[in-house]
């Protein structure tokens, strides 16, 4: 291995380029800094906190197939999957629950239909990520203009979903208090009509903060 590439280091942030040939070389590899990741050490996890880019990141080598991928990757792919499969069925399986007119004569029956489309949306955007994230790693997928607006949109999709998911339920926690304490004297017809506006609301309040 010869290191500098002789001469021709695109390698990024510090980055030390190795190639298999000082004349002729085939294959040529990154060796990144501290805090710098990627097939040319684009990427960093300083400031990132704990996304998904920072923690599997370094565990994903560039020019591998999947299956020489690390463990860790390996075990990523196939938890996100069950992960997916269960929440496909669990979250199909919740909006047939509450597409039946008796289970929405209250608010809380609609806040529930909307949160099991927003999960099942939720955990198709996360696995979706994942894999964009190992397919751009290892360098299947290398257009930068695709992967700049898919990192942009995906990950405004999947802040939007988790916290509109997080606001049903706490709506649903909040109607049941008022069903507790008003009993008899609680208006189903005004809660069904008032949750569609909180819905509207929610939905509006959340997408312009994250913008």
């Amino acid at each position: 291995m010869n290191y500098n590439c002789s001469g021709d280091n695109s390698c990024q942030n510090g980055g030390r380029c190795f190639q298999d040939d000082p004349h002729c070389p085939t294959k040529r590899i990154c060796v990144c800094q501290e805090c710098f990741y990627g097939s040319k050490c684009e990427r960093s996890t300083k400031y990132s906190g704990l996304s998904l880019d920072s923690i599997l990141g370094y565990h994903i080598h560039p020019y591998l197939s999947i299956i020489r991928q690390s463990s860790p990757v390996q075990i990523s792919i196939t938890i996100t999957t069950f992960m997916l499969i269960f929440g496909l069925i669990s979250g199909t399986l919740s909006m047939v629950t509450f597409q039946i007119k008796s289970t929405r004569e209250i608010g809380c029956g609609l806040y529930l239909f909307v949160s099991s489309i927003t999960a099942i949306m939720t955990i198709i955007t996360f696995y979706f990520k994942l894999w964009l994230l190992i397919l751009s790693q290892i360098n299947i997928i290398t257009s930068r203009r695709f992967l700049s607006f898919n990192c942009i949109t995906m990950e405004f999709f999947l802040r939007f979903l988790m916290i509109t998911t997080d606001w049903l339920y706490g709506c649903v926690a909040l109607e049941r208090l008022l069903v507790a304490f008003l009993g008899v004297k609680f208006n189903k017809t005004k809660s069904k009509q008032a949750a569609k506006r909180v819905i509207f609301v929610i939905v509006l309040f959340i997408a312009a903060s994250i913008l």
